[in-house]
C-alpha cells in the first residue's frame, strides 16, 4: 500500500513557511507504527507530489487543510482524482466548518475528497488505512460509519459523521518523525525543525480554532522524548546556527515540564551553539514563570501577551480575562530588567469594539511598558464560533475577502489563490474607521523596531505616552507632503486594495496575467504592514528618524534642555550611521569606514543603557570609525536569509525585521586613535 502525505507549501514568491512538515510526519509516524507492509512518503513541495502521483502512483493520498493550502491542496487532490479514479483521498485540519450543515456542504462542493480527518488526525486516519487494506472499494468505505471521519453518502448524498476518537492523553504513542529520520530531507539549511511538547489549548476564545471543544483537551510529549529530539536537531543544525527553533505548542511555558525543557535547551546552547532563536507562543498566564525561563536563555525568546481587546464587553463574548493593567505593568518591568522583548496582540474590529475603546486599549497596553504592539484584522475562520451566522448578523459585522501574503502559485496549469476572508465594521466600529485605525497601527510598528529602539528610551525618559507619541507621528505624516507620506499614502490606498467582496473576484481579477504578474514582482498580494514597515525603514530610514526626533522635541516642549537637545542632534548622526540599510536592497555589503566626530560618546551611553539623565558623564569629544567588522559572517546570514525566504529582499529582511533580530545589520562602532579614553 502506497501513501502520499502532503502539508503543501507556496513558494512562487518565496517560500511563506521555512518550517519542517511537522504534521503529517507526525500522522506517517503513528501509520508506519501501527499498520505493516505500507510505504508513506510525505511533502510539502506541490510539484514533487504531483509529479509523484504521476509516476509512484500511490492508493492513498492525505493532505492537510489550513487557511493557507486549502486552494493548492484541492488542485492536488483533483490532479491525483482525474489521474487515477480509483486513489482514496482524505483531507484534515482546521479550516473547515462548525456545524454538520455547513460541513455537508462543504464536502458536497469538493468531490475530489473521499473523507475528512475531522479529529485527531493520526488515529483517524490509521483506522481509515486499515479499513481500505480490507476493502478497496471507496464507495463501499462511504456507506460505514468510521471514527474520527467525515464523508458523503454514495447514494443519499447526505453526510456521514462517524463518532470521534478519544483525544490522545500520551502523545509519546506517536513515535518521533526525528527519531525515526523521517524528517532527515529536511535538514538541508533550507528549512526551520519544528517540536510539539503539548497539543489542545486549556482556553476558550471564540475566534480561534483551538477554542473549540475538540482542542480544549490538552495531551503532551513526555519530556524525556522532547530531549532526545531536541538533541537530535541540535546535533544536525552545527552548520546553520542561526536557523530558528519553532515550538509549535499554543502556550509554551505555562506546565511545569517546561522549565525542565528549558533547561535543556540551555544546556544544548552551551554544547552545540544552538538554538539561538525561537519561533514560540508563549503561555496566556504564568507570566513570572515564563519570564523566568526566557531570563535563562538570555532573553532570545520573547514573551507574549496575547490581550486582544481591552473592552471588558468584548473580552466578554471572545471569552477571554485579562489580567488588571497594573499587574501588566510590573511584568513589565521584570522583562525590561532581563532585556526580555514583550509583544502584546489586539484583533479589531471585534464586538462592541469601538474606534475609542479599540485606541484606548492601545494607549493602555503601551503605557504598561509593553514594546511591541500587533494588532491583526479580524479573520473569519471556518469552524470558529465568531465566524458563525448568527454573530455576524447580531453584530452586523461586514467581511471582506484578502489574498493571503505571498499564498498563491500555479500548478497543474492551473493559477491558484490562498483566500481569507475578515471583518472590517461591525454595528460600533465602521469601515472608515477601520481604515483609520489600520493607518495609526502601520506607525506603531515602525515604533516597535528595533531599528528605532533609541527613540523609545527617549520617549520613556521624557516621560512621553507612548501612544501620544505614535498619534503624533501619524498625524505629522498625514497632514504633511513628504517622501514618508506618499510611503503612507500607498499603503492606505493598498489596504483598501487588498479588500474584495468575494472570493470569485480575486480569482477573476488574478487569474489575468498583467495582474498575476503584479504578484509574482511583489507589487500586490504581500503582508501590508511587513511590506511597509521595511519599505520606510529601509528606503526612507534617515526620513523617518528624522521625524521621528523632531516629534520628540515638539511633544517634549520645556523638558527638552539645551544639553538634551544636543545629545539628541549626536545621536540621531550616530544611529542613522549605524543602522541605515539601504544597501540591503543592491544585496551588496558596502566594506567602506564612515568617520563621524561627536560631542557626546553616544554609543558608549546606548551600550550602558543610560537615561538622558547622566549625559553629563558622557559629555566629551569623540571620534568613531563606522563600519562592517566581519563582512563573512553577514554574508553568511545573508544567504541564509535567502535560504529560507527567496531573493526578494524586502520580503526576507521584512520577516527578520518582524522577528525582531534585525542588530546584526548594524554596523560596528569603533573608537579613533583610543579618543574612547
Amino acid at each position: 500500500m502506497k501513501i502520499a502525505l502532503g502539508n503543501l507549501r507556496h513558494k512562487t514568491a518565496g517560500a511563506h513557511s521555512p518550517f519542517m512538515p511537522l504534521n503529517i510526519a507526525f500522522i506517517a509516524s503513528y501509520a508506519l507504527a501501527n499498520i505493516p507492509d505500507i510505504d508513506i512518503r510525505i511533502y510539502d513541495d506541490a510539484d514533487k507530489i504531483v509529479e509523484d502521483i504521476d509516476n509512484w502512483d500511490p492508493d492513498i493520498l492525505g493532505l492537510s487543510n489550513y487557511c493557507w493550502n486549502s486552494e493548492l491542496s484541492s488542485i492536488v487532490f483533483k490532479h491525483a482524482k482525474k489521474n487515477n479514479p480509483n486513489i482514496l483521498t482524505v483531507a484534515g485540519g482546521p479550516n473547515f466548518p462548525e456545524y454538520i450543515e455547513e460541513c455537508e456542504k462543504y464536502l458536497l462542493n469538493k468531490e475530489e475528497i473521499d473523507f475528512y480527518a475531522y479529529r485527531d488526525g493520526e488515529k483517524a486516519f490509521c483506522n481509515l488505512v486499515k479499513f481500505f487494506l480490507n476493502d478497496s472499494y471507496i464507495d463501499k468505505l462511504k456507506e460505514k460509519k468510521m471514527r474520527g471521519l467525515m464523508h458523503i453518502h454514495p447514494k443519499s448524498k447526505k453526510i456521514v459523521k462517524g463518532k470521534e476518537t478519544l483525544c490522545i492523553k500520551n502523545l509519546d504513542i506517536i513515535p518521533s518523525p526525528y527519531l525515526n529520520h523521517l524528517l532527515d530531507p529536511w535538514f538541508n539549511g533550507y528549512y526551520a525543525p519544528s517540536i510539539e511538547t503539548t497539543r489542545g489549548c486549556p482556553f476558550s476564545c471564540q475566534y480561534c480554532h483551538t477554542g473549540n471543544d475538540c482542542y480544549n483537551f490538552v495531551g503532551k510529549f513526555s519530556v524525556d522524548r522532547t530531549k532526545k529530539e531536541l538533541t537530535y536537531i541540535a546535533e544536525k543544525m552545527i552548520d546553520n546556527p542561526n536557523i530558528v527553533l519553532s515550538i509549535c505548542d499554543t502556550n509554551f511555558g505555562i506546565y511545569k515540564k517546561d522549565k525542565e525543557i528549558i533547561n535543556y535547551i540551555c544546556g544544548l546552547q552551551k554544547k552545540y551553539k544552538w538554538p539561538i532563536n525561537f519561533d514560540v507562543t508563549t503561555g496566556k498566564g504564568k507570566y513570572k514563570e515564563i519570564l523566568q525561563m526566557i531570563k535563562q536563555l538570555g532573553g532570545t525568546m520573547r514573551l507574549d501577551c496575547a490581550i486582544q481587546s481591552m473592552n471588558p464587553l468584548t473580552l466578554e463574548f471572545i471569552k477571554r480575562r485579562n489580567l488588571p493593567i497594573l499587574e501588566y505593568e510590573g511584568i513589565q518591568k521584570q522583562a525590561k530588567k532581563n532585556n526580555i522583548v514583550s509583544v502584546a496582540e489586539l484583533i479589531m474590529p471585534l464586538p462592541y469594539e469601538t474606534e475609542k475603546t479599540f485606541l484606548d486599549g492601545m494607549k493602555k497596553i503601551m503605557n504598561s511598558g509593553i514594546e511591541y504592539i500587533y494588532p491583526y484584522t479580524t479573520m473569519l475562520l471556518p469552524g470558529t464560533p465568531l465566524s458563525n451566522n448568527k454573530n455576524r448578523k447580531k453584530y452586523n459585522m461586514k467581511s471582506k475577502f484578502r489574498l493571503l501574503p505571498r499564498m498563491f502559485g500555479e500548478y497543474d496549469r492551473k493559477k491558484c489563490f490562498e483566500v481569507e476572508e475578515v471583518c472590517v465594521s461591525t454595528n460600533t466600529f465602521s469601515f472608515d474607521e477601520y481604515i483609520r485605525c489600520r493607518g495609526i497601527i502601520l506607525i506603531s510598528y515602525l515604533l516597535g523596531s528595533d531599528q528605532v529602539d533609541i527613540i523609545s528610551v527617549f520617549i520613556k525618559d521624557l516621560k512621553i505616552s507612548n501612544f501620544d507619541f505614535i498619534y503624533n507621528v501619524w498625524l505629522s505624516i498625514i497632514k504633511k507632503n513628504t517622501k514618508i507620506s506618499k510611503i503612507y499614502k500607498e499603503y492606505i490606498a493598498e489596504v483598501k486594495k487588498e479588500l474584495w467582496d468575494s472570493k470569485e473576484e480575486i480569482y477573476n481579477y488574478f487569474s489575468q496575467q498583467n495582474n498575476y504578474d503584479k504578484l509574482l514582482k511583489g507589487e500586490m498580494g504581500d503582508n501590508l504592514v511587513r511590506k511597509y514597515k521595511t519599505k520606510i525603514l529601509l528606503e526612507q530610514y534617515e526620513d523617518v528618524m528624522s521625524l521621528f526626533y523632531s516629534i520628540i522635541e515638539d511633544i517634549g516642549g520645556n523638558k527638552i534642555t539645551k544639553e538634551i537637545r544636543n545629545f539628541l542632534r549626536d545621536s540621531k548622526k550616530w544611529v542613522i550611521k549605524i543602522r541605515e540599510m539601504r544597501f540591503l536592497l543592491k544585496g551588496e555589503i558596502e566594506n567602506k569606514i564612515v568617520k563621524i566626530d561627536l560631542s557626546y560618546d553616544v554609543n558608549r551611553w546606548y551600550k550602558d543603557k543610560k537615561t538622558l539623565s547622566s549625559l553629563s558623564l558622557y559629555k566629551k569629544k569623540v571620534k568613531y570609525l563606522i563600519h562592517y567588522k566581519n563582512i563573512d559572517e553577514l554574508n553568511k546570514k545573508v544567504n541564509q536569509r535567502k535560504k529560507l525566504f527567496g531573493d526578494d529582499y524586502f520580503y526576507s529582511i521584512g520577516k527578520i525585521m518582524m522577528d525582531g533580530r534585525i542588530n546584526y545589520f548594524w554596523r560596528n562602532c569603533e573608537y579613533s586613535n583610543n579618543n574612547r579614553n
